[in-house]
């Protein structure tokens, strides 16, 4: 069984709820990571997936990076 088979068939709500939970984590970049590591059929063919993964490209570039901290000489 191929991997975009498995995802199909039997992962895809895995997938799906670890998307709606990086959207309301707004962790952009999860989902852009995962999505492109997901076979494009799988994403072309859910339009959930397709969803969350559209609407996240723009919004992952908006975030900006978290700076580090600053922290006083010891």
């Amino acid at each position: 069984m191929k991997y975009g088979d498995l995802i199909q068939n039997e992962g895809i709500y895995e997938v799906r709820a670890g998307f709606k939970k990086a959207w309301q984590e707004h962790d952009y970049a999860t989902i852009i990571a995962v999505a492109e590591k997901i076979p494009e059929t799988v994403l072309q063919e859910d339009p959930k997936l397709l969803m969350w993964y559209d609407q996240g490209q723009p919004a992952a570039r908006m975030v900006r990076p978290k700076s580090p901290s600053c922290r006083a000489p010891s």
